[in-house]
């Protein structure tokens, strides 16, 4: 059976091939056990299960979400865990799922449209509700503590990459366009650099429906 993750270990420059998922499931990878490590997960649309597999061992098989939902793990309380997580295009709802216990978050945030782009934009060690909107080119953030911004960065047919370019803690505006990386630090305003083609997937985007 031919893998489905392809893994550079870099403490051991060694390859790990898991087999883990089926045709048409979802990459979430994220680090699920607080261990910083990332786990090799998938979520699987037909019917909304996640199939985790820990990297400290153990697995975690739960249904969270269904079909047309978009999965958006994402460390909503700071605990260093990855949380189950999904937006809903149709409601524009995003149902978070508590570590401990059968409990959900449910906050509405976004349109059908828009692209989740769930990310650590206050360095508060939170990951905070956000969205992309391709027809203004405008993110739309709800910080942990409810606060909001709204900051444009972006135009049609852009990609969505959020990252701590600047190594700050905290998440910056970022979008992939042709081949061009065009990023809006928090300390230093505005980069573009140059890295891959037009037809290229940004890594950040593998991971970001």
């Amino acid at each position: 059976m031919d893998p489905d993750f392809f893994i550079f270990n870099s403490a051991t420059s060694t390859f790990t091939y898991p087999v883990w998922g089926n045709p048409g499931d979802v990459p979430v990878v994220a680090d699920y056990d607080g261990d910083n490590k990332a786990d090799v997960a998938v979520w699987r649309p037909s019917d909304g299960t996640w199939y985790v597999q820990l990297s400290g061992g153990g697995f975690i098989v739960t249904t969270h979400g269904q079909n047309m939902d978009k999965p958006t793990p994402m460390d909503f309380d700071g605990d260093g865990k990855a949380n189950l997580a999904y937006f809903r295009p149709a409601t524009g709802e995003w149902v978070i799922k508590d570590q401990v216990g059968a409990g959900t978050t449910s906050i509405f945030w976004g349109l059908g449209s828009d692209m989740p782009a769930q990310a650590d934009y206050d360095g508060d060690n939170k990951d905070d509700i956000a969205v992309w909107r391709e027809s203004d080119g405008v993110w739309y953030v709800r910080t942990a503590t409810a606060t909001l911004i709204a900051q444009q960065w972006g135009q049609t047919g852009d990609i969505p990459v959020p990252g701590d370019y600047d190594g700050d803690n905290k998440n910056d505006f970022a979008v992939y366009r042709g081949g061009v990386w065009f990023i809006l630090r928090s300390t230093a305003g505005f980069t573009g650099v140059g890295f891959g083609i037009a037809s290229d997937r940004p890594v950040p985007k593998a991971y970001i429906p």
